[in-house]
């Protein structure tokens, strides 16, 4: 299972604050989710659904979850939504969090929803979605020394849960230390 290309649409706001956010992400075939990972702008929490039918997302009610099931329940992203600290870190979600026992299932769409009850930020979002799977019946990424590479150089370290583990995670951390301590002067 590797990284896999996706289509970013682009994020609906609520018409008044507080309010959800939404932001959909489709896949080109039935794909079955293992990772998903991104950069927090502002959201204090998210919830992650997904759908089997190109229609649920074509239709573009955000209202009414008719044909979506919970990947995601409602996750705290931010330690205080009024406060900057953690407003801009990555997160990541594992086949372990999926609720539901979804990590078997495929799907053609995720959809993002973003809650920030704060009136400090005008906006609210992720950024840099990264989702690993298996498409169906499509070419995916080689499982490669250099697709793992790439997929570490993707990655900071700080906050990152359940999206790499072991090795791959020292592998990404070494290599953001090295990065940060060069780019600072520290180590040469």
């Amino acid at each position: 299972k590797g990284l896999i290309s996706i289509t970013v649409h682009d994020q609906v706001q609520p018409a008044k604050r507080p309010g959800v956010a939404t932001q959909d992400v489709s896949f080109a075939g039935l794909t079955k989710v293992s990772r998903i990972a991104f950069r927090n702008h502002y959201t204090a929490s998210i919830a992650v659904r997904a759908t089997t039918s190109k229609d649920a997302v074509q239709r573009g009610d955000r209202e009414s979850l008719d044909g979506w099931v919970t990947l995601v329940k409602q996750t705290r992203l931010m330690d205080d939504p009024h406060s900057e600290d953690s407003s801009q870190l990555w997160h990541g979600f594992g086949v372990d969090d999926l609720a539901g026992g979804y990590g078997d299932e495929e799907f053609v769409a995720l959809r993002f929803y973003f809650y920030q009850p704060s009136p400090n930020w005008t906006q609210c979002g992720i950024k840099k979605i990264r989702v690993w799977g298996k498409v169906r019946d499509l070419d995916k990424l080689p499982e490669s020394e250099a697709t793992s590479a790439a997929l570490a150089a993707l990655l900071p370290t700080y906050k990152v849960k359940s999206v790499l583990a072991g090795a791959e995670a020292t592998a990404v951390a070494i290599s953001e230390v090295r990065r940060a301590s060069a780019a600072f002067g520290i180590v040469k």
